[in-house]
């Protein structure tokens, strides 16, 4: 058994809190769906780092991953560090996430 693990970024607690409330706002039951797939992802990365695609082009080192559904309409985005990864960042698909990095607001 490994003991790589996950860790979430000031940011990427503040992106899933944000998605949480939104989707409670109408549905609680599937807005905890989404976080359980969203945390189950992570927990996946954690041990299998090298599982999402390379992101070279945004930032280097950065890797990002499409959970199933019922989060499939979120990216993870982190980096792989010693004894797992660092989540950086939760966002919506929808949004214009390359250019959230390459202006440097993410």
């Amino acid at each position: 058994m490994s003991n790589r693990t996950f860790r979430l970024s000031r940011q990427a607690l503040d992106d899933l809190t944000q998605i949480t409330d939104y989707i409670a706002a109408d549905n609680p039951s599937a807005a905890e769906r989404v976080l359980d797939t969203l945390l189950a992802s992570c927990e996946l990365l954690g041990e299998n780092p090298e599982a999402g695609v390379s992101r070279h082009d945004l930032r280097p080192h950065l890797r990002m991953f499409v959970p199933g559904p019922p989060a499939a309409n979120y990216i993870i985005f982190y980096y792989p560090i010693s004894g797992g990864i660092e989540i950086s960042d939760v966002i919506h698909a929808k949004r214009d996430w390359p250019a959230l990095f390459l202006r440097k607001d993410r």
